[in-house]
């Protein structure tokens, strides 16, 4: 993929950060590419101090939904992270099982055991602030 992947590496996320994304996705013509920058706006908007979590996941369901029209097996897998994620970050545990799962799916469809260690640990997460509620 040519999307700077570094624009994340170190660095916190700030708005900056986000502006050169959203410039590079307006000119973008590669769904492949475009798919990579939604998620990278995904996790820079959840990640960042007063991050907007309604348009993280705003961005994950757009990279989601061009995933599907490619099956793009890869692109999906990290959109359905984002979201299981910042779902999870909102307290909503029931919606980021139910990705998490599908992630699951995906990952063992394509091999990824980065992507399945992914959500075996957030899931890991959601049953241990489940099971201290109890």
């Amino acid at each position: 993929m040519l999307f700077p992947r570094t624009i994340l590496k170190g660095n916190p996320p700030s708005q900056k950060t986000i502006d050169s994304l959203k410039a590079i996705l307006t000119k973008s013509k590669n769904n492949h590419q475009r798919i990579g920058i939604l998620n990278q706006l995904s996790r820079v908007e959840r990640d960042r101090e007063n991050g907007n979590r309604k348009l993280s996941l705003e961005y994950a369901k757009t990279a989601i939904s061009i995933s599907n029209e490619l099956n793009y097996d890869k692109g999906k897998a990290d959109a359905l992270l984002n979201i299981g994620i910042t779902e999870r970050e909102l307290g909503n545990y029931n919606n980021a099982l139910v990705h998490l799962q599908e992630l699951l799916q995906i990952s063992n469809k394509i091999g990824n055991i980065k992507t399945k260690g992914d959500a075996y640990d957030n899931m890991g997460h959601i049953f241990l602030v489940n099971n201290d509620q109890e």
